[in-house]
């Protein structure tokens, strides 16, 4: 091969935006090849990252049509090889520097911590100690202050002159040089002992090394270093002696050629072309010097498009004139750069990846085409691979998936945070019903089991700590033998549960993966066996063997300490498919998008704080501190991301995604978006949405029925020998208020589970307010002590104690029990003048004789007490609202004239029959006080009670009568307060059609 002709104005070159850069390339390389194989293997190609080689290799096989083909040497431009550097020197006789190794980000970060616990309090920033897992944390952040400082080669002895002496900050900044010394003074001392560099600084010392190298002594073979902004000033450098090299090219990606002299000056650093600029001045060059590689065409449009949209911000006034321009020359960057444009907003973000999916899916029905979705947002990008898998798509996300998400990461994890819960409910469930906890059981009786399990002791509130609240909560819900499974089941996560007590961090490892092993084992195969397995079990494995090699450098934990270590540094950890699962479909992050063309791309989560994310916070130096110590602005990063979005967004077919709102509330379109829309208005063009409207009908057909019949109230008629034959007054209540509840809890048996891990709430508030006051009243019957107030909060705290309420409950209930002690006892003293407790916490019953047989009524009663003349009164303690006097004289609220009508006729149990003289709610509410309510006053008791007689049988014998339907909630104005059965009811299909008020929705 002839060499190449390296004249001044051929040894730089451009693939413009919108253009498939790697095919380019490809064919770049041909040409200068002569299509000879020899000569293409001695061409070296210096390109951005890894997947950009692959990209390249992919595009050498598209070239060849899958023929075997030699390629040349690709090579990552920042991942130069040591050991190939070193033989190239010995080849000029010339000594190669002595470049040690690379410490691992790992245990660079477990040694900064470690150094940060050593810190005198008096030495920190913040005046405090810090547990080990914010240790770490801050040693992330001291690590990436590393990375900058070693990337740009700037020396930290500029700190200590960059506040004044005399400034207010003075002082502050004097503490944090403190800190840092750290870095300037021990960090050094470790990695000598240690002979060891940092990463940023082993990478510098090779790329100086190679240009060294090829300034004295220039490669025999071509070297072209493709596609790359030059963002890493050791990367600009070497960039500058490839483009003096007698055979060296560079190929720019996406320069921009539409701006005029006035806006590329103007660029700043939040510019696509920000590093494009520094580049060319930094290599003597300027864009008349670089030849494009391919002609735009119909992509020229779309590269002026984007180039006017992201024009420097202070040339913007330029945009007053786009509407004015020559109507010929505007309608070739704008009206034909729209064609194949489309924004997509959609309302949620589970929605825009709906869209997205449906996108993809369209895209896929062609043969042979090709679909990127391209986004920063990892969360963006699950939820479109979740959505793409109900059409059997299975697309994997190339940016990679955090260890700690994957399935035996999130295993890990779970196992560890359920020994440390002491087997909480939640975490239990979460852990034991995952697909890898098998605990060498078959999958039938572990199943069993676990349903057992959380069916008797984990729902309502939660048990005791550990196995042991486990049992005890077994004992008190029904007797096991000894061959029952659950025990089994508890008897063995019993033997591998994990110390939690302080110990080595080796020890915590060794436990918790023995602790994990157990769990995964089956009665078939090793839980090793099964955890160890696939991409994410070996990077699982990679990384205890990693922490245990630098065991060393975490001090003795807590084993719940011990977890916050390893899910910090987990999620620090990312595993990327080996494979992809579909040929023609791609997810990538905005990283591994560089050089990547699809026939349709996807550009999605265009918010601002997304694409582009938010510039984050310097823990250390304020921006004018940055620029001062000479660190680059951080809008350099933004800049590097408006290159990437332009590259992609100026292909032929792109649509543009964000969602209008997310779990925060609004959100701000991205700033690129808002700069379209302006070039859009000044120019008098609008983006046609009609693609949007398109996606958003399919959408909507997507889930919605082909045919919606609304149902009819729901109206049961079970036979009468099914009928219950026995209800309690509160049962009676709901007959009356909504019969289907009764015919759902009593005739098909349904109850509603208890939550899992309950918290107490109002129900448990009043049954631990009823206790306590039976318990007093009981103790009392006759007279009240003289220190009764004192009397009643002993028995309260008692009663408190007893009931193991979590103490951020107590905090709020105990003070409003010793609010209403006072209120209560003089209430109680009024009411003794006239009154005695009888009984209290009594059951009763009243039995009534239908042709079907008889039908009981049951009750307990809070209080009953009789008065000096033997009639008896009817208490009933409310520690929530009673109910409305409406409904008591309308009789939907009939619970104690029932208990009157038992108490009668001598239903409780051992009182007499006798007159009733009173009926009423005591409200005893640390809130609202304590008050009798006057309700249920009556002349005529007597008379009242009769009645209730005959409406409580004209009610059963109308229930106990054929044909009688259990309707659902048939009186909109007596709607129960509360029900488990809405769902049931299916209220909501049927409430609007039948001109039901509409309060009975969600009730």
């Amino acid at each position: 091969m002839a060499d190449l002709d390296t004249s001044e104005k051929n040894n730089l070159f451009n693939i413009p935006a919108g253009l498939h850069f790697a095919d380019t390339l490809v064919q770049h390389l041909m040409d200068i090849s002569n299509q000879d194989m020899l000569a293409l293997s001695r061409i070296l190609v210096l390109l951005p990252s890894r997947r950009a080689c692959r990209t390249v290799r992919d595009a050498f096989l598209r070239y060849s049509n899958g023929d075997p083909i030699v390629l040349p040497r690709l090579q990552p431009l920042g991942d130069i090889d040591a050991d190939e550097l070193n033989v190239a020197f010995a080849a000029t006789h010339a000594d190669a520097p002595d470049i040690p190794p690379a410490i691992s980000a790992l245990e660079r970060q477990t040694l900064l911590a470690r150094m940060i616990m050593m810190l005198n309090t008096s030495t920190l920033p913040t005046d405090q100690t810090y547990r080990y897992d914010q240790a770490l944390q801050l040693a992330a952040e001291l690590s990436r202050l590393l990375d900058q400082v070693q990337t740009e080669r700037v020396s930290f002895d500029a700190l200590q002159d960059l506040v004044p002496k005399e400034s207010e900050y003075a002082k502050h900044w004097q503490i944090t040089l403190q800190f840092l010394t750290i870095l300037t003074e021990n960090w050094p001392n470790i990695l000598e002992e240690m002979h060891m560099v940092d990463p940023a600084v082993r990478r510098n010392r090779l790329l100086e090394a190679q240009a060294a190298l090829w300034r004295e002594h220039p490669p025999s073979g071509p070297v072209i270093a493709a596609g790359t902004i030059a963002s890493v000033p050791a990367t600009l450098d070497i960039l500058e002696v490839i483009s003096k090299l007698p055979q060296g090219q560079i190929v720019l990606p996406g320069l921009d050629r539409h701006l005029d002299d006035q806006d590329w000056e103007a660029i700043t650093p939040d510019h696509p072309q920000y590093f494009v600029k520094k580049l060319l001045s930094r290599i003597d060059g300027t864009r008349e010097k670089v030849r494009d590689l391919a002609d735009t065409g119909q992509n020229h449009a779309c590269s002026r498009f984007w180039s006017e949209v992201m024009r420097p911000a202070k040339t913007t006034p330029k945009w007053r004139n786009l509407n004015g321009t020559d109507a010929s020359e505007r309608n070739e960057w704008t009206e034909n750069a729209l064609e194949g444009l489309s924004l997509i907003e959609c309302r949620t973000p589970q929605r825009e990846a709906e869209a997205i999916a449906l996108i993809m899916r369209e895209a896929l029905e062609t043969p042979d085409k090709t679909v990127a979705l391209v986004s920063p947002d990892r969360h963006l990008a699950r939820r479109v691979t979740g959505a793409l898998e109900r059409w059997g798509i299975q697309v994997d996300d190339s940016a990679g998936l955090p260890l700690h998400h994957t399935v035996k990461g999130a295993f890990v994890l779970s196992a560890g945070q359920m020994a440390a819960q002491e087997y909480a409910p939640v975490e239990f469930l979460k852990t034991m019903k995952h697909p890898l906890a098998r605990l060498g059981f078959d999958s039938r009786h572990m199943t069993d089991a676990l349903t057992r399990m959380e069916q008797l002791a984990l729902r309502g509130i939660r048990p005791a700590p550990g196995i042991a609240g486990l049992k005890q909560r077994l004992l008190e819900t029904e007797k096991f033998g000894e061959d029952d499974f659950v025990w089994e089941l508890t008897d063995a996560l019993n033997a591998c549960t994990p110390n939690m007590e302080t110990a080595e961090f080796s020890t915590h490892i060794e436990n918790h993966l023995r602790f994990v092993e157990t769990l995964a084992a089956t009665t078939e195969t090793s839980g090793a066996a099964r955890l160890w397995a696939d991409e994410d079990g070996e990077a699982l494995a990679l990384f205890f063997n990693e922490l245990m090699q630098i065991k060393s450098n975490i001090p003795p934990l807590d084993f719940p300490s011990y977890l916050l270590v390893i899910r910090q540094l987990l999620s620090q950890k990312t595993v990327r498919p080996k494979y992809g699962t579909h040929p023609r479909a791609f997810i990538l992050g905005q990283i591994e998008s560089r050089m990547t063309s699809a026939d349709t791309l996807i550009l999605a989560g265009l918010n601002e704080g997304l694409w582009p994310s938010d510039i984050p916070h310097d823990p250390w130096m304020s921006r004018q501190m940055r620029a001062d110590f000479g660190l680059p602005a951080a809008e350099q990063q933004i800049g590097i991301a408006a290159h990437d979005f332009v590259q992609l967004a100026s292909g032929p077919r792109v649509f543009l995604t964000r969602a209008l709102r997310d779990s925060g509330g609004p959100t701000v379109p991205s700033r690129w978006i808002l700069r379209m829309n302006t070039v859009l208005e000044a120019a008098g063009l609008n983006l046609s949405r009609q693609r949007e409207r398109d996606l958003d009908h399919w959408l909507n057909r997507m889930d919605a029925p082909d045919a919606f019949q609304p149902i009819s109230r729901p109206a049961p008629i079970p036979p009468v020998a099914s009928r219950p034959k026995q209800l309690s007054v509160s049962g009676i209540e709901r007959l009356m208020r909504d019969p289907y509840e009764v015919y759902a809890r009593y005739i098909l048996g349904l109850k509603a589970l208890d939550p899992l891990d309950a918290d107490p709430a109002a129900a448990e508030r009043g049954q631990l307010i009823h206790e306590i006051l039976e318990r007093f009243v009981s103790q009392y019957p006759a007279a009240l002590p003289p220190n009764a107030e004192r009397e009643l909060k002993t028995i309260g705290k008692k009663y408190f104690a007893d009931s193991h309420i979590p103490p951020e409950i107590e905090s709020f209930w105990w003070p409003r029990f010793e609010r209403l002690i006072g209120e209560y006892i003089g209430l109680e003293r009024e009411w003794r003048e006239n009154n005695r407790p009888e009984k209290t916490e009594v059951k009763g019953r009243y039995e009534i004789q239908l042709g079907q047989g008889p039908f009981t009524v049951t009750a307990i009663a809070d209080r009953i007490d009789r008065d000096k003349k033997g009639a008896m009164a009817i208490i009933d303690y409310k520690t929530g609202a009673p109910p409305a006097k409406k409904d008591i004289e309308a009789g939907f609220s009939p619970q104690l004239w029932l208990e009157a009508l038992i108490a009668r006729y001598g239903g409780f149990e051992g009182l007499d029959a006798g007159p009733v003289h009173y009926l009423g709610h005591w409200v005893i509410s640390g809130g609202s006080g304590v008050k009798m309510n006057e309700e249920l006053k009556s002349t005529d008791f007597e008379g009242d009670i009769r009645t209730t007689e005959d409406g409580l049988r004209g009610l059963i014998d109308t229930f106990y009568t054929d044909g009688t339907p259990y309707l659902c909630r048939p009186n909109s104005n007596a709607l129960p307060r509360y029900s488990d059965y809405t769902h049931l009811e299916r209220v909501s299909e049927w409430v609007y059609d039948n001109d039901i008020d509409e309060q009975e929705v969600g009730k």
